[in-house]
């Protein structure tokens, strides 16, 4: 733990970035050897473009902008005090849970699809076909999930820790993401 602080330190971005990899590969990783394989029984052949892919779309694309989303655009937003009221304080809770729960998971799960068609070497219009079909249910899946562990992120967790608390909640979310995404195709 004492290096990851070192290197959050030294480079927030950069430390962020690859852990966002790391974990998104891994949730794909897992995803392929716990669901995949059992579904595909003789047929099962592990991908590892995929897992590629997927840690290209967590170092590249999730990790940078979780580090400015919960780093800087969220508090910002939410007007964070230093020592709010009571009322002050669920009120910003609320606040926070909200915009990150429409606008950026909106914009984050969109991004997500279209980076990993791309990726994967679908056509725009075969992302956007996949889009369409997707995202409803996605939202759906991460509303029922996410607003509890962004009340504990925007309220128990210290700054310099949300997006590690979300990378780590996200490998289970990951694994659901990469079945998703992976199984459309």
């Amino acid at each position: 733990m004492q290096v990851y602080l070192r290197m959050l330190d030294k480079r927030p971005l950069a430390t962020k970035s690859f852990t966002s990899g790391f974990l998104f590969s891994l949730g794909d990783v897992l995803t392929q050897v716990l669901f995949d394989r059992p579904a595909k029984k003789g047929t099962w052949k592990f991908e590892s473009q995929r897992s590629v892919n997927m840690f290209i779309v967590g170092s590249m694309f999730a990790g940078p902008v979780l580090h400015r989303w919960y780093g800087f655009v969220l508090p910002r937003l939410v007007n964070a005090q230093p020592n709010p009221t009571r009322a002050q304080f669920v009120f910003n809770t609320g606040k926070g849970i909200l915009l990150d729960q429409t606008i950026f998971a909106t914009f984050f799960l969109t991004n997500f699809i279209f980076l990993n068609d791309a990726l994967s070497g679908k056509s725009f219009q075969e992302s956007a076909d996949n889009l369409k079909e997707l995202i409803m249910p996605t939202m759906l899946t991460n509303w029922k999930i996410w607003p509890f562990l962004q009340a504990i992120n925007q309220t128990v967790m210290p700054m310099q820790f949300r997006v590690l608390f979300v990378n780590f909640c996200g490998l289970f979310w990951n694994m659901y993401l990469s079945f998703v995404v992976y199984s459309a195709n």
